[in-house]
């Protein structure tokens, strides 16, 4: 069994085992944390002796700013209590030197970012961030350390609101990396919109406007016309949240919702309550084919619950890494859906009772069985080998058939050796666990959301329910 705080550094293990040992060490007791753990994680282990080329920053780079590495974000979120003991000054003896401070701003100028994403804390410890990129961007500071290490320093400045760190930050990007690799130079300065961009949002509007609707700020009308617009930054929109329309209730929707939590995607869940609503949705032209449940995401309006697990999967790399893995985790998706039916429909039969039992008597019995025999014939912790969408999937069927069955997933388990196992592993991820606990967890389906779909869909009740 994988304890829970070290489950992202387990997933990171076979794409990169040296920053897996250092999440497990972020993940722990805050005080046996140490600035070395941080800076290995993030830069790479035994970074300082390839850090200073172009080639190291390219591949690094999509890795820190294109977040489609899930266990590197989720080791991030892991370490929250030690995001938060940096933030109110708990950290001391090698956290107070150039090193340390260089941790901490990683800490909290990009771990928040991931950590919080969507939340007001995420931008709660740039102040305290900001004073460690003061201290390191002083000449002899900023100078002895190496371009991806000052690359953060200048970015921690261009996230602070204050003009003057603004400007310094336009004036240390000039400094990058010079006397370096000039093909490293090249890449630092022709990163689209940087420096220039955010300095001149500061410079226009005093703060950055995207920042108003997490922070309970007004926009003026200036910053509403900037962020519709065309030009308006993908960095400006990295804090924001996609959209999520559905029945309040768990139905075709949950699989989506589990998967935007695992990924660690904001999200407003919209829920439809009245034919009025739906109608409405209708109306707008978002449901290509008259359904729900709708993603609006990334300017796209996405309708079918297969088509939005895909999509999300697609940004966030978990589709499969090889074309093999992908398609052995549609087949897993698609017999999940199949079992799964039975659970999405039983409280709209005439005896739910009765068939919830068929489900647990003879549906469930049958598909873990296939699944078990299935996993781990390909190699892999994960049932279609590497982690991808599938595992999400059926951890959330799991999750479903334990609240209605009510039995523990361990024990709707416990005669399928290997899948006993995986939902141990699966079971480990502490931001999985943190939301089903959650008032953000829809509940299992009762009489009034059995009352509210009818309605809605024109439906006539089952004749367990009284008109």
């Amino acid at each position: 069994f994988i304890e829970p705080s070290t489950m992202a550094a387990a997933a990171l293990q076979a794409q990169h085992p040296a920053t897996a040992a250092r999440a497990a060490a972020l993940a722990g007791d805050p005080a046996a944390a140490t600035p070395e753990d941080v800076l290995q994680f993030w830069f790479g282990d035994q970074y300082v002796t390839r850090c200073n080329t172009r080639e190291y920053m390219v591949e690094n780079h999509t890795l820190w700013f294109a977040p489609t590495n899930v266990p590197f974000d989720v080791a991030q979120w892991e370490a929250r209590g030690l995001i938060q003991a940096a933030g109110t000054g708990q950290l001391e003896g090698e956290w107070a030197t150039e090193r340390g401070a260089l941790a901490q701003i990683i800490l909290l100028d990009q771990f928040t970012r991931c950590a919080f994403r969507g939340t007001p804390e995420a931008f709660a410890y740039d102040n305290v961030a900001v004073t460690h990129a003061l201290r390191l961007a002083e000449p002899a500071a900023f100078h002895a350390l190496h371009a991806c290490e000052q690359f953060f320093v200048v970015v921690c400045l261009s996230h602070s609101e204050d003009r003057a760190h603004a400007e310094l930050h336009a004036k240390l990007a000039e400094e990058l990396g010079r006397g370096q690799d000039p093909e490293l130079q090249r890449f630092l300065r022709e990163i689209p919109g940087f420096p220039g961009e955010h300095l001149e949002c500061v410079r226009k509007f005093g703060r950055y406007p995207q920042r108003n609707k997490v922070l309970g700020r007004e926009d003026t009308p200036e910053e509403v016309a900037w962020l519709a617009s065309p030009d308006c930054p993908a960095w400006a929109k990295s804090q924001s949240k996609v959209k999520f329309s559905y029945w309040d209730g768990r139905g075709l929707g949950d699989p989506v919702r589990f998967l935007l939590q695992f990924c660690l995607i904001p999200y407003d869940d919209i829920s439809i309550r009245t034919q009025e609503e739906f109608n409405d949705l209708k109306a707008s032209g978002k449901l290509a084919f008259g359904q729900v449940p709708l993603l609006e995401m990334d300017g796209m309006e996405l309708v079918q619950s297969q088509a939005i697990l895909r999509a999300v999967a697609r940004k966030k790399n978990l589709l499969g890494s090889t074309a093999p893995e992908a398609s052995r985790a549609d087949m897993v998706m698609s017999a999940i859906v199949d079992a799964r039916m039975p659970l999405v429909t039983a409280r709209f039969q005439a005896d739910p009772g009765a068939a919830l039992e068929q489900f647990a008597t003879k549906t469930l019995p049958k598909v873990l069985g296939f699944l078990d025999s299935f996993c781990g014939q390909h190699g892999g912790d994960f049932i279609a080998g590497g982690l991808t969408v599938s595992d999400v999937c059926l951890f959330e069927f799991v999750c479903y058939a334990s609240d209605e069955t009510q039995k523990s997933g361990a024990e709707l388990l416990k005669e399928f050796p290997k899948l006993l196992s995986w939902w141990e592993r699966m079971s480990g991820f502490q931001h999985l666990q943190h939301y089903l606990k959650s008032p953000s967890r829809k509940p299992p389906p009762d009489e009034k959301f059995v009352r509210e779909v009818c309605s809605i869909l024109s439906m006539p009740l089952p004749g367990y329910i009284n008109p």
